[in-house]
């Protein structure tokens, strides 16, 4: 027998046997963190924060449609209003426009055209 083989098999067995044990104990780990995390889960107050979270979530989305609805009220509303201000007294309305224009002229004209 040739002493440095021998003990380069067992070498070679002992850091199997380590690596196996290392990584026992890494799954035992990792099934006691799950059943620690199940067991926090199943709590009442685990229960009644789950509860409570989904309350939230559910009157933010519930909020959201809301200020949907009102934003398609208001601009609904704006349009109806924006078209009476149209419709009410609109020829004294555009003779008063035209007479600043033929007082101003020029000036007016410039206005409009240097602000594009």
């Amino acid at each position: 027998m040739i002493p440095g083989s021998t003990s380069g098999i067992s070498f070679s067995r002992i850091l199997s046997r380590q690596t196996s044990h290392q990584d026992a104990t890494q799954h035992t780990d990792a099934q006691q963190a799950e059943i620690q995390q199940a067991a926090e889960d199943s709590s009442p107050g685990a229960e009644v924060q789950k509860f409570v979270q989904s309350t939230d979530e559910m009157s933010a989305a519930l909020a959201q449609f809301r200020n949907r609805r009102d934003y398609e009220k208001k601009s609904s509303n704006l349009s109806n209003s924006f078209e009476r201000v149209l419709e009410d007294e609109a020829l004294p309305k555009a003779k008063q426009i035209l007479k600043l224009i033929s007082v101003h002229g020029r000036r007016i004209r410039r206005f409009f055209t240097s602000g594009a």
